[in-house]
């Protein structure tokens, strides 16, 4: 009788654990799939546990020429670069 309850348990809890992982999943491609379309530079910037882009719109190479997208997210100091130095 035992296992039986500690079996529903476990079910349960493999089940919580299932739903919030897909939820939160759907999310980030609706979210992805709409900075895709924008022409705005919309950008997820992390600096813990280091500096990196984790998602930078397509439309930043419109603006500041092709291949600035892949070269950001291969070095994250490479947007400091552009910054005006009055503006630092």
């Amino acid at each position: 009788m035992t296992l039986f309850f500690l079996g529903i348990l476990v079910g349960c809890l493999i089940a919580l654990w299932l739903h919030k992982r897909q939820r939160s999943h759907p999310q980030t491609l609706s979210f992805m799939h709409f900075g895709n379309q924008t022409k705005d530079v919309i950008y997820i910037f992390e600096t813990k546990p280091k500096w990196r882009f984790r998602y930078i719109s397509p439309s930043l190479d419109l603006y500041l020429g092709e291949g600035t997208v892949m070269r950001s997210y291969s070095n994250a100091q490479e947007c400091f670069r552009r910054i005006h130095p009055d503006d630092r």
